[in-house]
């Protein structure tokens, strides 16, 4: 297996890690932000913390990972798209599954975002 290297290979990664830090830190503000929003079908932030959360976790494993198997590069790329197929899954999973379960779980069939309101909205037309 050949494994292109540059010189410059630990400036660009140290400048993609502190990027994707960054992107990391406003999906947490943004999530703070919204913490308190009164309408409960919009107000995702606890899922969204705990996903940056586990994000951050295994990109951590995944980084050290990496660094400590650049020598086989085989066993490095299974090992970190299995990470990445497990960040992504279990992003997906903790945003949309309370979102299904909610959907799944209510009986009547009223809007989640004017029940939420307090509003009643009745048709009452006479043909």
């Amino acid at each position: 297996v050949e494994v292109c290297r540059s010189q410059n290979t630990n400036g660009w990664l140290g400048a993609l890690y502190v990027y994707k830090g960054l992107l990391l830190i406003v999906g947490v503000y943004m999530a703070w932000e919204t913490r308190n929003v009164k309408i409960a079908a919009l107000n995702d932030s606890q899922y969204i913390g705990m996903s940056v959360y586990s994000v951050v976790i295994t990109s951590g494993i995944m980084v050290v990972l990496a660094n400590l198997m650049s020598d086989r590069a085989t066993l490095a790329f299974v090992t970190i798209s299995t990470f990445i197929l497990l960040s992504t899954t279990s992003t997906l999973c903790l945003l949309f599954l309370p979102k299904l379960h909610a959907i799944l779980k209510r009986a009547d069939n009223c809007d989640p975002v004017i029940q939420s309101m307090g509003l009643k909205i009745e048709c009452n037309t006479r043909r």
